[in-house]
């Protein structure tokens, strides 16, 4: 939701115009292989994170990539 200069809030705003659901993850990684209805298809990690990822976080990801997700890293 940055309105810096980054252009986060413009990224965000133009996937909501073209009819894409963003959602800021709010979740643990592990929460991606979680089997429910609403599981993210795409995974956009912008910049420097808050929290730094930890093997086991990777690991999860790796894992939903693995099955099917795509993972964006700019």
């Amino acid at each position: 939701y940055n309105t810096g200069a980054t252009g986060t809030r413009a990224f965000f705003d133009l996937l909501a115009e073209t009819g894409r659901n963003p959602a800021r993850w709010q979740e643990p990684p592990s929460a991606l292989n979680d089997s429910r209805a609403n599981k993210p298809s795409t995974f956009v990690i912008i910049g420097q994170t808050r929290r730094e990822f930890t093997d086991d976080d990777i690991s999860h990801i790796f894992r939903w990539v693995t099955d099917g997700g795509q993972l964006i890293i700019i």
